[in-house]
């Protein structure tokens, strides 16, 4: 995947090595690696990790999964990622702005104080405040300028750290000590943000919160969070690492969407929600495996990743439209029985999907499900469906042949458009004509299609049919005693 270097040189998705389980300190450094087995030996957990490089010093509090939880998930999943919680030693949360040279700037601080709190802002002035506080503060000097907040504090507003319009990508760092939690906006659009700690009082992470920090390598997240919001950390563009607890239970639609390097993540089994396009845009994204508590999977949740093998578990009952649109490397997956509808788009541009099972659960396939699915060779129709709907098979330049359940009583257009290698479709089972709603279904201009396989006893019926009866369909309709099948 050398086409990282070159788009974001020296920021390449982390590679592991022979081992299962990984500490990782809160800057995305591996501090621990075991196998599995060393890993269950363990009788407590690892050492704090060296925190000496931070700009600020930094006391570890807790790794973000007990001993005991990661034993169990160990046990049953073999791998596991666990991330440090840590805060300043001073009790204070900690900002730092650089402006340049040719800048000045003006920062505006929003947060909600529980008890008294004190700002100082870096260039020797400071303010006192309680309850909510809300101020903006000038800099008339260049440079780097390092804000102390001494006092509990909760950012409860959207964009609680505002930098004006033109400077606001020069806020680079933030350590946060003493918040409870962070609401909707809070640190969007801070596009230079590198390094964020989250303390383990922090119980809550909002919608829109990081979206847009397109420089922010990765984070920890405590094992007092519960859920992620919509949009969480959207265009992140350099996430390299994101450590969940085993107290996730769910990550709102976009949540991780367009995290272009990301390619390492691992889902405790406490989570039982995905929101829509949850990974849409994770082109790095090579394999991950769902947790075994998930009941669906969501619209657009693996949209344009580079998914090659996926397992749906048993309990996932609904799978949303567009789910694997766009999933370019994907080669094989299987349906689980108890799925009834596979929505429009599923697999659309699944380029080498070459297998897909489908279990007769399924009573509905709607559109474009398989569209330009190009090395897909042949498919098995569940035999309780009834309809094949518009574009369902578009593109599919590898299939060959396919044989329609007798349920099927309505194909809709384009079909089977541009699978330049079908050769025939088998309706030999039918008991009656289905309807044919548009005439190019079929692609009968193709050198390749010979035949539409239908019952001897229909065969009259079948080509008087109302669009069957186009020339064009009409002379490929075949009778199934006299047509030998080539393959």
């Amino acid at each position: 995947m050398a086409w990282y270097h070159s788009v974001y040189p020296g920021s390449e998705p982390p590679t592991q090595g022979e081992k299962d389980v990984y500490f990782y300190d809160p800057f995305g450094e591996v501090a621990y690696s075991y196998t599995k087995a060393e890993f269950l030996a363990l009788s407590a957990m690892p050492a704090a990790p060296d925190l000496s490089e931070s700009k600020v010093p930094l006391t570890f509090t807790e790794w973000n999964w007990s001993l005991s939880d990661a034993k169990t998930y160990v046990t049953a999943n073999d791998k596991l990622n666990i991330g440090a919680t840590c805060v300043p030693t001073d009790g204070k949360t900690h900002i730092f702005l650089n402006i340049p040279l040719t800048w000045k700037s003006n920062i505006d601080i929003r947060f909600t104080a529980t008890t008294t709190a004190t700002v100082d802002w870096g260039d020797g002035t400071t303010e006192t405040v309680s309850g909510d506080f809300s101020s903006g503060h000038n800099y008339n000097d260049t440079g780097e300028f390092h804000i102390k907040i001494d006092g509990n504090i909760s950012f409860t507003d959207d964009r609680s750290i505002l930098v004006d319009t033109v400077q606001k990508e020069y806020l680079t760092d933030i350590y946060f000590s003493g918040i409870t939690s962070i609401t909707n906006g809070c640190f969007q659009d801070l596009y230079c943000l590198e390094t964020i700690t989250l303390p383990n009082t922090i119980t809550s992470v909002g919608n829109y919160c990081f979206k847009n920090c397109y420089k922010l390598p990765g984070i920890v997240i405590p094992n007092g969070v519960t859920s992620i919001g919509d949009n969480c950390f959207q265009s992140c563009y350099l996430f390299k690492y994101f450590i969940l607890p085993n107290n996730i239970t769910s990550i709102g639609s976009s949540g991780l969407s367009s995290c272009r390097i990301l390619n390492n993540i691992i889902l405790p089994n406490t989570i039982t929600s995905l929101g829509d396009y949850c990974f849409s845009g994770c082109y790095a994204l090579e394999n991950i495996k769902l947790p075994s508590n998930i009941t669906s999977i969501s619209g657009g949740c693996f949209q344009n990743c580079m998914i090659h093998t996926f397992t749906i578990p048993s309990t996932v009952t609904s799978i949303g439209s567009n789910a694997f649109y766009g999933c370019y490397a994907l080669e094989h997956l299987e349906i689980p029985n108890g799925i009834t509808t596979i929505e429009g788009g599923l697999f659309q541009n699944c380029y080498a999907l070459k297998t897909v099972s489908i279990p007769d659960t399924v009573t509905s396939i709607y559109g474009t499900c398989f569209s330009g699915c190009y090395t897909l060779e042949s498919i098995k129709l569940p035999s309780n469906i009834t309809s094949l709907e518009s574009s369902i098979f578009s593109n599919c330049k590898s299939l060959g042949c396919v044989e329609i359940p007798n349920g099927v009583s309505i194909i809709n257009s384009s079909v089977f458009y541009n699978c330049t290698s079908l050769v025939y479709v088998d309706f030999s089972n039918h008991s009656s004509v289905p309807s044919l709603g548009y005439t190019n279904a079929f692609p009968t201009s193709s050198s390749n299609f010979q035949a539409i396989i239908v019952p001897d006893a229909l065969y009259d019926s079948w080509r008087n049919a109302t669009r069957w009866s186009t020339t064009t369909i009409r002379n490929k309709i075949v009778k199934a005693s006299e047509y030998v099948k080539p393959f």
